[in-house]
């Protein structure tokens, strides 16, 4: 999607709130097969967000999400952005369960996001067939909608861990501000979406765990 002609925002979160009111039917991300439009995501990302809510996660708490490229991996992500959690990215196709385990050990957490089948060693998790369930009648809306949680720009919006080839893999922290810079730099020239239209699509081809741009403060 084309981010130039949005407001304003104090979160990705909150640019993406923007296209589902601008073009809520139109496709927002899609895998193989299947399709999501930009209200079904929204739905089934606060689904996911409801899930999380009863396990007590709020503005300021870290959720790891164990996941492959799909539509979960996103509606998980949309889900604790708007909840104001942090995300913390594990790829489930490349890492190993000692990896997982490193992580799960190093960040303080109350619940784990779990996309894909299995992984029953992992406590407080959230499964993927609860998660699956979030996209069921995803056409039916949610009812009364949920209040948009306000977000410091100074907060965390995840948290990625480094390779870990020279040492232990560490946990570095970017924050919504450092996020909404990113998405929104460069200019007529140079924009970061190289001028990506509504009609385009633009191939994720990384890991979810992999972060491909240094993110700059734009204070400095």
């Amino acid at each position: 999607m084309a981010v130039s002609t949005a407001p304003m925002a104090s979160s990705v979160y909150h640019l993406f709130l923007h296209h589902v009111q601008r073009r809520p039917d139109s496709t927002a991300v899609c895998h193989g097969d299947r399709t999501l439009s930009y209200t079904d995501l929204h739905v089934a990302s606060l689904r996911i967000a409801s899930l999380l809510g009863s396990r007590g996660i709020g503005a300021g708490d870290v959720v790891p999400i164990l996941s492959t490229r799909g539509l979960e991996m996103v509606a998980c992500i949309l889900a604790v952005l708007s909840l104001g959690a942090a995300w913390v990215p594990m790829e489930d196709d490349t890492w190993s369960s000692e990896r997982v385990k490193y992580v799960l050990d190093t960040v303080d957490h109350k619940c784990v996001l779990v996309t894909t089948p299995g992984h029953s060693d992992i406590q407080n998790a959230i499964r993927a067939d609860q998660i699956d369930q979030a996209f069921d009648s995803i056409s039916t809306p949610i009812e009364p909608p949920p209040q948009l949680v306000e977000m410091d720009t100074n907060s965390p919006a995840y948290i990625i861990f480094t390779s870990g080839t020279t040492g232990r893999p560490k946990g570095v922290l970017i924050s919504q501000k450092s996020l909404v810079h990113y998405v929104r730099q460069g200019g007529n020239s140079n924009p970061f979406n190289m001028d990506v239209q509504s009609s385009d699509r633009v191939l994720l081809l990384f890991s979810v765990a992999f972060d491909g741009t240094y993110r700059r403060d734009p204070s400095l």
